[in-house]
């Protein structure tokens, strides 16, 4: 038997702190494994940091072990579906997105000539607008207007494809002519769909959102607002 996809985490602010309590529940880990008739695959498993550039670099030394292996650093890694880079810039998974993107729409490109709109349209919406919504209120937005943009491109450019329209062509028609809605509109709808959800108790997990009127009795226009935490970087926003 496998265990697949197990992910150990843990923050701390200093390197020694970290180390030294991530190679305990390591141990624990294999341990339990041991008990309970399961093997692990020492040479897939590895280990990832992530923090701010300056944090970062009070890391170089770090070393992990499990079953007196080593384990191997990376500097990114995908985990249910999403690529996370040590940065927290999603470079990475915008490229894996775009390549995948492309990838598909090579395949309408050929094809199409045999297909009518409708098909067309079916298997966009069904094989490439699942590539731009899948995570998107993790990692979208997250101060990366120019990867957005990318991601805007590429959507106007499949739009172009099942009309048949030329690629200079006015992208706001050819979206509204599908129906379809820019995806940073996309976006903005998923978080608020999220957020609702969370507050009524169709989603099992606490943001611990806190209100205006927990922080302050004053009868202010914002009263019943959320209240959002202070952040000093872009980074953490």
């Amino acid at each position: 038997m496998y265990a697949n996809d197990t992910v150990i985490y843990t923050s701390a602010k200093d390197a020694a702190t970290q180390e030294a309590q991530l190679n305990i529940d390591l141990q624990i880990y294999s341990k339990w494994l041991l008990d309970n008739p399961l093997t692990l695959n020492e040479n897939k498993c590895k280990f990832f940091l992530f923090g701010s550039a300056q944090k970062l670099k009070t890391f170089l030394k770090f070393s992990l072990r499990i079953n007196d292996s080593p384990l191997e650093r990376t500097d990114s890694f995908k985990y249910l579906g999403v690529t996370i880079s040590q940065s927290m810039t999603w470079h990475d998974h915008i490229s894996t997105i775009t390549k995948k993107v492309n990838q598909r729409l090579g395949v309408l490109l050929r094809v199409k000539h045999m297909l009518r709109l409708q098909a067309c349209l079916t298997l966009c919406n069904s094989l490439v607008l699942p590539l731009f919504d899948y995570g998107d209120i993790v990692w979208g937005d997250k101060n990366n207007s120019t990867l957005m943009e990318n991601l805007h491109t590429l959507q106007n450019k499949a739009a172009k494809i099942i009309l048949d329209h030329h690629p200079l062509s006015s992208a706001t028609e050819a979206l509204d002519s599908l129906g379809w809605k820019p995806l940073r509109l996309r976006r903005r709808f998923h978080r608020c769909a999220t957020i609702f959800k969370c507050l009524h108790g169709f989603i099992d997990f606490n943001f611990h959102f806190v209100g205006n009127s927990s922080i302050h009795n004053y009868n202010t226009r914002s009263r019943d607002d959320f209240h959002l935490p202070l952040v000093r970087t872009n980074w953490g926003k």
